[in-house]
């Protein structure tokens, strides 16, 4: 696809920061969008596939309610479907080339607040970014125990209350590594 001034989105991104008329690959798209919470790469997909499929999706997982449309291409998020969404993810990450690179890309997604908290490289997912004042980190921890953590929060021009965020997350890994035995 090729990027266009219409789907230019604010927030973070590469897309967005690079020149009208530069070529991208579906799978460069997808892997942004995961990878960099990339809000116009996300953008240029919808266009592409329409709404329709995804919100198929939704409901099939269980989420009829959380919808796209072509006015609203941004869906509301809740803690139930963010979750619902990274499982998905995690148990379908053998499924073939697609769900592969998918999870791939949240495996190495960047500007996390977990990564700094939890650590970890291969073990841990983390998809974050902001919608509507909303800042999201939805984060699964591979191991024994695996287990997903789901933050919503208020933000302020796309920034979070970075302290209250990093709490929120080192408060749950504690809960998690006392439960897991390691404290």
């Amino acid at each position: 696809m090729t990027y266009i001034e219409k789907y230019r989105q604010g927030g973070s991104g590469i897309v967005s920061e690079s020149a009208y008329g530069t070529e991208y690959t579906l799978k460069q798209l997808m892997e942004y969008s995961l990878k960099y919470s990339d809000n116009t790469a996300y953008y240029m997909l919808v266009d592409k596939f329409g709404a329709k499929g995804f919100n198929q999706m939704t409901a099939d997982w269980g989420h009829a309610r959380i919808k796209i449309s072509v006015e609203k291409r941004f869906p509301s998020l809740t803690a139930s479907f963010m979750r619902a969404a990274m499982k998905k993810m995690y148990l379908k990450r053998g499924d073939g080339e697609c769900w592969e690179n998918a999870w791939n890309a949240l495996v190495n997604s960047e500007r996390s607040y977990a990564r700094d908290i939890i650590g970890g490289t291969g073990d841990i997912a983390v998809k974050y970014g902001s919608i509507e004042k909303q800042y999201h980190e939805t984060i699964l921890v591979d191991g024994d125990a695996p287990y997903i953590l789901v933050l919503l929060s208020g933000a302020v021009d796309y920034d979070p209350d970075e302290d209250f965020v990093k709490k929120v997350i080192a408060d749950a890994k504690e809960i998690a590594d006392t439960y897991n035995g390691s404290n």
